[in-house]
């Protein structure tokens, strides 16, 4: 026995019922839901076509409310960051520079580093003391900024502004550098530097490095972005090397001990050592070395090479 609820209204004189599961019209005398396959003993009385009960969506809960605020922030920072330093993004314009050059001395000193960026070109030189001269357009002065950060002279331009057919000259006098980093394209020009202490330089944003410099000590370089360590006359202890991206070392002339090298991404370098080779060449980048080192450790991978440079006539 079964029973069936139906429908008390009444549309063209026919009783409707409907699937007390899924909400369809039932034919009069069917036994099962159509669409859904109930039996007719669940359908319940139904006095219209409307919507059946569905559970309420859970509210969003603060942590995920939290995160989605993180995630967008980030995301922003993101952008604008690539249109402030890759897009050339100038709030404040753009200075064309007047031709006229002025020179201004700045009263810092006792640093042991030296970190330019922004095109600027820099003249380092040994000396019993402290010098930093400035040389540019009559109408950029005032938007260069030199300071002392810890030990480093950190050489730039102020914020906001974009620079075209400028000079962008520091000569420098000091009595020690343990450390040089040139980036967006600074280039720099070390004469004649002697040094009991270790040294380091990193290059990077296409940058380009060409001197003199010896130390008792160890060396490290680190470039990357296409930079270009031109010439580099001198001698060392033992030297590492860090370059990728197509960065290029000239160090034919530069003497060391040992050599640990890391190229990649089709960085070429040209060393000069007489103790013990190690490294990892990868992404088709190129080594040449002169003299007679004991080769440990050399890997390579993804065409790269290694060869003993053939020495001059």
């Amino acid at each position: 026995m079964f029973f069936i609820f139906v429908d008390q209204s009444f549309i063209q004189g026919n009783v409707l019922t409907f699937c007390a599961k899924c909400g369809t019209e039932l034919v009069e005398g069917a036994k099962f839901c159509p669409k859904c396959g109930m039996a007719i003993d669940s359908l319940i009385r139904r006095t219209a076509r409307e919507p059946l009960d569905k559970s309420k969506k859970k509210p969003i809960s603060t942590m995920a409310i939290v995160l989605i605020v993180i995630v967008v922030a980030v995301v922003a920072v993101g952008l604008l960051s690539t249109i402030f330093f890759f897009g050339g993004w100038s709030p404040f314009g753009e200075i064309v520079g007047s031709g006229d050059l002025i020179t201004h001395e700045e009263m810092i000193s006792d640093f042991t580093s030296v970190d330019a960026e922004s095109g600027f070109m820099v003249e380092i030189s040994k000396s019993n003391s402290y010098e930093v001269s400035v040389t540019t357009d009559d109408n950029v002065m005032e938007h260069i900024e030199i300071k002392k950060s810890g030990d480093t002279l950190v050489i730039g331009t102020k914020w906001g502004y974009s620079f075209r057919s400028v000079t962008l000259k520091v000569e420098i006098t000091t009595p020690e550098l343990h450390s040089l980093e040139l980036s967006g394209g600074a280039q720099g020009k070390i004469e004649e530097f002697s040094s009991d202490n270790t040294f380091s330089v990193e290059l990077s944003g296409g940058s380009v490095l060409r001197g003199e410099f010896e130390t008792s000590e160890d060396v490290d370089l680190d470039l990357s972005g296409g930079s270009v360590l031109s010439v580099l006359v001198g001698e060392a202890n033992d030297l590492t090397i860090d370059a990728s991206s197509g960065s290029v070392l000239d160090l034919s002339d530069f003497a060391v001990h040992n050599v640990n090298i890391e190229l990649s991404g089709g960085s070429r370098a040209t060393i000069k050592l007489d103790g013990e080779l190690s490294g990892d060449l990868s992404g088709g980048s190129n080594l040449s070395y002169i003299g007679d080192p004991t080769l440990e450790n050399i890997e390579k991978s993804g065409g790269s090479t290694i060869s003993k440079h053939p020495l001059p006539d």
